[in-house]
């Protein structure tokens, strides 16, 4: 498959078509330009893998809380954390504490359940 146009482009059939590493900076950046009209900075197609910053939290019932998530990632004061319940919570709240310190996430809710609840969740930032 080629891809035009094409700033960097790489193709295998097996492995990684484009890899990039860094050590304490960026591996891969993308940017798109504010002032153009359309387009994008990251733009996939398939299903997308975001390894130690992703994942599904059991809240065990009769808890309002999961167990301690260890990234094993910096979590910045102004990291956030996007969640979605795998079942329906009812009239339960649902949030993430995060803990920048240690570089956890500790999902929670405001009543326990009498069944155990899924959360997925992605930290961002």
């Amino acid at each position: 498959m080629r891809c035009a146009p094409a700033g960097v482009y790489g193709s295998t059939s097996t492995g990684k078509g484009v890899a990039g590493a860094a050590n304490g900076a960026t591996g891969v950046a993308g940017s798109f330009a504010a002032s153009a009209a359309g387009g994008f900075a990251l733009k996939t197609s398939g299903r997308v893998s975001f390894a130690k910053v992703s994942g599904v939290a059991t809240i065990l019932a009769g808890k309002t809380s999961s167990a301690i998530i260890s990234t094993g990632t910096d979590i910045t004061t102004s990291s956030y954390v996007l969640l979605s319940p795998q079942a329906d919570p009812g009239s339960r709240r649902i949030w993430a504490k995060l803990d920048a310190t240690n570089n956890t996430v500790t999902i929670r809710t405001n009543a326990a359940s009498t069944a155990a609840l899924k959360v997925a969740w992605l930290l961002v930032g």
